[in-house]
């Protein structure tokens, strides 16, 4: 069987970190596949056509509707947590720059119980959001904040991030000390 993903996600998985396309190229097959029978699969395939014709807010709806769906399944297998779509819903609103929507909806994953692996990334994809777009500070203070979940790639993030910041201040121009006021205004 061949597995096709969509042209939105591809270029998405591109953009994001080495481990984020490792772990969703391989993950992804084994989720819709194995996610692929009955009712729920119409909504799935349903977000992959709108997220194909770049309709991001039907996509999501249809993500959560296969969401919903599968979380009505009483016999769905033990292993799967469809709240596991979340984080192409995170994927989708970071590639459109909507980081609170990103933000939000991985929250809601972590909440859910998603696999702190896949969380980790995607915190990791915010702070690389943030690095792109010239706010250093922001995907330092990002990642200390969720340091906790994979302390080992995070200190090698937060280790350059903070080299980058040191660097970008030596660069700046020194601050001008305030002009004195004039002798006859000190009285004032």
């Amino acid at each position: 069987m061949v597995f096709v993903l969509p042209k939105k996600v591809v270029k998405a998985i591109q953009r994001q970190n080495r481990l984020t396309a490792i772990t969703t190229t391989l993950l992804l097959p084994i989720i819709f596949l194995g996610c692929s029978y009955g009712r729920g699969s119409l909504n799935l395939s349903e977000a992959e056509e709108q997220l194909r014709l770049k309709n991001y807010d039907q996509a999501i709806a249809s993500y959560r509707a296969h969401i919903a769906r599968r979380l009505a399944v009483k016999d769905r297998p033990s292993w799967e947590n469809p709240h596991f779509y979340l984080m192409l819903i995170v994927d989708i609103e970071l590639a459109r720059n909507n980081i609170e929507g990103a933000q939000k909806a991985l929250e809601e994953a972590q909440a859910e119980g998603v696999d702190a692996t896949l969380i980790a990334d995607r915190w990791r994809s915010f702070a690389n959001w943030f690095e792109q777009r010239g706010r250093p500070r922001e995907a330092l203070h990002l990642l200390q904040t969720h340091r906790e979940l994979d302390p080992l790639l995070f200190d090698s993030a937060l280790d350059r991030l903070a080299k980058k910041i040191v660097q970008l201040e030596e660069q700046a121009p020194p601050e001008l000390p305030a002009p004195k006021p004039p002798k006859d205004m000190e009285s004032f």
